[in-house]
C-alpha cells in the first residue's frame, strides 16, 4: 500500500493540479503546522522545528512529499522526522502541500538565527563546497535542490548536517537531493567545521541588523 501511495504522490505533479491557493494554505497551515513551526512560520515553537520562511515552494513541497511517502522521517533515530511524518497523516494530496507552500512563501523572510562562535575564514573555505547548491549568498538554488540557509537556527542546521552524515536523512533510494547532500556533508569533518560555516554565513552574508542573538 505504501508503494502505491508513493507512486501516486510522485506522479501527481506530472498530471497537473490547481493553482496553489495561499488562503487555503493558510487554513491548512494553521491546522497542521503552526503548533510546531509557529503562526508566522518562524520556527522553534517546539524545539527542533525550523523556520519555514525563506524556503522556496519547490523545496517545501518536496520535503512534505518526502515525509508523506516515507522518503524522510522513518529512520529510527530521526525522532523529529517521525513526528513530522505523523503530523501529515490527515493531508492526502499534493494540492494540500502546494497550498501550504504558497502561504509560507507569502510571509516575510525569517530573522537570521545563526551561530557566531566559529571561524568565519575557515567557514568561507568550507562553504566553497556548498555554493553549487546553496548559492554564493546562501539563499539557495532551487534548480539544484538547495534551500535557503539564512533563516535557519544553528542548532537545526548542525543536527541536519549530522543526520545527513550518518545516513539518518538522505539515505532513502528515492531521495536524490538528499543523497547528494549526504556526500557533501562529509566535507565538514566535525561540529567545529559546521560552526565555522555558520559564522561565515552570519558575518559575511547576513546584515547584522537582521540577526537574532537570542538562542
Amino acid at each position: 500500500m505504501r508503494s502505491v501511495c508513493l507512486v501516486v504522490c510522485l506522479l501527481t505533479p506530472l498530471f497537473g493540479y490547481a493553482a496553489p491557493d495561499a488562503t487555503i494554505g493558510q487554513e491548512l497551515y494553521e491546522q497542521h503546522c503552526a503548533s510546531c513551526h509557529g503562526e508566522d512560520a518562524a520556527g522553534e515553537t517546539v524545539p527542533g522545528s525550523p523556520a519555514l520562511k525563506g524556503f522556496d515552494s519547490s523545496y517545501l513541497v518536496r520535503q512534505l512529499e518526502n515525509f508523506k511517502t516515507g522518503v524522510r522521517g522513518t529512520h529510527e533515530e530521526d525522532i523529529q522526522g517521525q513526528l513530522m511524518a505523523a503530523s501529515l497523516v490527515p493531508l492526502e494530496s499534493y494540492q494540500s502541500f502546494a497550498d501550504i507552500a504558497e502561504f509560507v512563501i507569502s510571509l516575510p523572510e525569517a530573522s537570521k538565527i545563526v551561530d557566531t562562535r566559529g571561524d568565519k575564514k575557515k567557514g568561507k573555505a568550507y562553504y566553497s563546497s556548498c555554493v553549487i547548491c546553496h548559492g554564493e549568498d546562501g539563499r539557495g538554488l532551487p534548480a539544484m535542490g538547495g534551500p535557503n540557509l539564512l533563516g535557519l537556527d544553528a542548532k537545526y542546521v548542525t543536527l541536519q548536517i549530522n543526520n545527513f552524515k550518518k545516513g539518518i536523512r538522505g539515505g532513502h533510494t528515492l531521495d536524490t537531493w538528499g543523497s547528494m547532500m549526504g556526500l557533501m556533508s562529509r566535507t565538514l569533518p566535525n561540529d567545529q567545521a559546521i560552526e565555522d560555516v555558520l559564522a561565515y554565513l552570519n558575518s559575511d552574508l547576513n546584515p547584522p541588523s537582521r540577526i537574532r542573538q537570542d538562542f
